[in-house]
């Protein structure tokens, strides 16, 4: 019943609505192995993209009613009309049609439903309030990973949850703010306030630095120049003076 459901998922909520900025944020649904990302913009926009399936996401405009986030929008793909409801605050999936059909999967014995996680980031930290760490790069060429295009990285400790790198390449040259807002969820702010959502998918060394990988899966493509599920970041679990940050994309079945 779980594989129906997020089959049925990754068909539809792929939508968008408007609302108040307290909701915007990403919400994630697991099932069966398998991720839903649901990006509510604060600029009352709405993607979702389902994993394994990045290229057929779903776009509209989202909407607080009572204690309801309604999403109504249309599947890039098929044109359908699609509406989503969820409760705002159990993030419990309420209602969700397409073409007004009723999808909504049912519930199986002894669970309660099915609900979201929510993400949200905070937006008004100073590059200069964690600026206690300056480093320069040596980016190095690597034959499975593109130089991020980066000058410095900050972090307000040694163990990397928050940094700040210095991004002299459009879009929008400037700081951007990387914060692990929530277990495995990192969020990118760009200096107009506008985010792209990582998730960590595994761990790996790179250059004799632990740390892991993490996937693009929500952020408008024009304004990041990436596509979800074909671009990811490698992070390191610590700073120091030789400390790397590389990114890659993916071109068929390789990353380049």
């Amino acid at each position: 019943m779980k594989h129906i459901l997020i089959t049925t998922i990754v068909a539809v909520l792929l939508v968008g609505c408007g609302s108040e900025r307290k909701h915007s944020g990403l919400y994630t649904l697991e099932i069966d192995g398998r991720s839903l990302s649901v990006e509510l913009k604060s600029d009352n926009s709405f993607i979702g993209t389902p994993s394994g399936q990045e290229d057929d996401r779903g776009i509209g405009t989202w909407k607080e009613a009572g204690d309801l986030l309604i999403c109504e929008g249309k599947a890039e793909k098929s044109s359908k009309k699609i509406t989503l409801k969820i409760n705002k605050n159990t993030l419990k999936l309420i209602a969700l049609t397409v073409d007004e059909i009723d999808r909504l999967p049912s519930v199986p014995e002894g669970e309660e439903g099915h609900f979201f996680e929510k993400s949200t980031s905070a937006n008004n930290s100073d590059p200069e309030s964690v600026i206690e760490n300056s480093i320069s790069l040596n980016i190095q060429n690597d034959s499975s990973l593109l130089k991020a295009p980066i000058k410095e990285i900050v972090s307000d400790s040694n163990i990397i949850s928050k940094f700040w790198f210095a991004y002299p390449y459009q879009p929008e040259p400037g700081y951007r703010l990387w914060e692990n807002i929530d277990e495995g969820i990192w969020a990118e702010t760009y200096p107009s306030g506008f985010q792209s959502f990582f998730k960590e998918i595994s761990r790996i060394n790179v250059d004799e630095q632990d740390g892991f990988y993490a996937m693009k899966v929500s952020g408008d493509s024009e304004k990041t120049q990436t596509d979800d599920g074909n671009f990811r970041v490698f992070i390191p679990d610590f700073i120091d003076a030789e400390t790397f940050l590389y990114m890659s994309r993916k071109s068929g079945d390789n990353w380049q």
